[in-house]
């Protein structure tokens, strides 16, 4: 079902992203696939520094998807709901981008 406003189409129900996930054997997340309507995805596996580039990063459909939406922005579909997203996703690539935090550490806080 879908709904049309004055911006891009909202779908209420996305179409189903059916993924397969690799780790190597200590658990560490490997390559792997994601694959939907219209969208295929090959993740990568292993370091680059390793491996060189063999798949997308999660930052990297990030980006994409901040393309498209940039692109939206600059056609008659621009709207706030649109703006709002995409700085959300910018959001989360500043958050990937940040060092992970140590496990039992409460960086500062309380």
């Amino acid at each position: 079902m879908s709904e049309v406003t004055n911006g891009p189409q909202i779908r209420v129900e996305p179409d189903p992203i059916r993924g397969n996930h690799w780790v190597d054997k200590d658990g560490i997340p490997g390559g792997g696939v994601c694959a939907g309507f219209g969208v295929c995805i090959i993740w990568q596996n292993g370091p680059i520094s390793v491996n060189g580039r063999n798949g997308a990063s999660v930052e990297d459909v990030l980006f994409a998807a901040m393309d498209r939406l940039e692109f939206f922005q600059d056609t008659k579909f621009a709207s706030v709901p649109v703006a709002q997203a995409l700085m959300q996703l910018k959001k989360a690539v500043n958050k990937l981008n940040q060092p992970p935090e140590v496990e039992g550490k409460n960086n500062g806080a309380g």
